[in-house]
């Protein structure tokens, strides 16, 4: 029983220590994966973490709640990656579905034309989750 508490104990402490290393590492690339509509260039202009500078991990958690905040995903998570050409800094983004129809129910007053017109979000767009709060306010 001591022997498994020792090796357990051994096992976390380097899963910490390989953790901690990845944040005290330069990063050498960054990318974004799970990408299909959202183009990776304008996901990493709001990302803080540069190449060329050191790892830091809560800028990486404030880079993923930004990504996260475009609104264009449901799940975004970071991890690095070590490999010939150095460390990577990985985004995996998950897109939100594409917007196939927009339909109104229990309008009587305006025609949907009209108010398709006042919605930023239009079919075929990727679903934005703050677009669509904001296209909810202006039907209001």
């Amino acid at each position: 029983m001591l022997i498994k508490l020792k090796i357990c104990l051994l096992g976390l402490l380097l899963t910490a220590a390989m953790v901690s290393s990845c944040f005290a590492a330069t990063v050498d690339h960054i990318k974004v994966v799970g990408n299909t509509t959202v183009s990776s260039d304008y996901v990493l202009s709001i990302v803080k973490t540069k190449p060329g500078e050191e790892a830091n991990q809560q800028v990486v958690s404030d880079d993923i709640k930004a990504i996260f905040n475009l609104g264009y995903f449901s799940n975004v998570d970071a991890h690095f990656v070590t490999g010939d050409d150095g460390l990577t800094l990985e985004f995996q983004v998950t897109e939100n579905p594409v917007v196939k129809d927009i339909q109104f129910e229990g309008n009587t007053l305006y025609k949907e034309k009209t108010l398709k017109s006042l919605l930023f979000t239009k079919p075929g767009m990727t679903f934005n989750s703050a677009f669509f709060r904001n296209d909810m306010q202006r039907l209001r």
